[in-house]
């Protein structure tokens, strides 16, 4: 029998499936934040330690890539409390308008977006669309999670009248979303092999640290 593995990046790390091309030359911007700088990686650690274990489980439950699960660090640094100045919030940063679209309740006392188990389900589903509306693809998925569908079909459209690939590193798509998708990945290698990074990653149990009660 397969054990467990005692820490959650362990767990993480024998699911990672995605990767940034050889030929991609922006990529050594984003590893330049973590190379050398254990500070970095410690406050990686720390954001994870209360719901990247919750995150994981559910996106293996639903057969996920597990690289979803991390998308809170770059959304949010895992914060249920952070608000972005466009006013989205909690750990999947969701606007009021997608929350509601996607079934996160808000009102005086309750905020769907900022609660980790009702906005995980909600990010995953939403994710799951659009997952299926860009032709199962997960990097044009997470793409328009951060830069909205129909950002990304625009930019699709325009490479195709110009006889260019529309795969997510060759579209034309605002800054942020252009460093979006890298960012990710760039945590996934780092998770994958600290070492090369020259940093060690502070150990997260693979257990679960909170109870939902009614």
């Amino acid at each position: 029998i397969d054990k467990e593995p005692f820490d959650i990046w362990d767990r993480v790390r024998n699911e990672l499936s995605l990767s940034i091309p050889e030929d991609y030359k922006d990529a050594d911007i984003y590893r330049k934040v973590f190379i050398n700088n254990q500070n970095a990686v410690n406050r990686i650690s720390n954001a994870g330690q209360r719901y990247l274990f919750y995150t994981v489980k559910r996106a293996e439950e639903l057969d996920l890539p597990v690289e979803l699960a991390l998308l809170p660090f770059v959304e949010s640094e895992f914060d249920p409390y952070a608000q972005s100045v466009y006013g989205a919030s909690g750990i999947w940063q969701f606007l009021p308008a997608t929350g509601k679209e996607w079934g996160l309740k808000s009102n005086w006392w309750y905020d769907g977006k900022r609660d980790v188990v009702a906005s995980t389900q909600a990010a995953y589903s939403f994710l799951i669309h659009l997952y299926k509306k860009f032709d199962n693809d997960w990097l044009l998925a997470l793409a328009a999670y951060n830069a909205g569908p129909s950002r990304v079909n625009k930019a699709i459209k325009r490479n195709k009248r110009e006889g260019k690939s529309t795969d997510f590193w060759s579209l034309k798509l605002p800054k942020e979303t252009t460093a979006y998708v890298p960012k990710l990945l760039v945590l996934c290698e780092l998770i994958k092999n600290p070492s090369s990074y020259g940093v060690s990653l502070p150990s997260i149990a693979n257990r679960q640290y909170f109870v939902k009660v009614n």
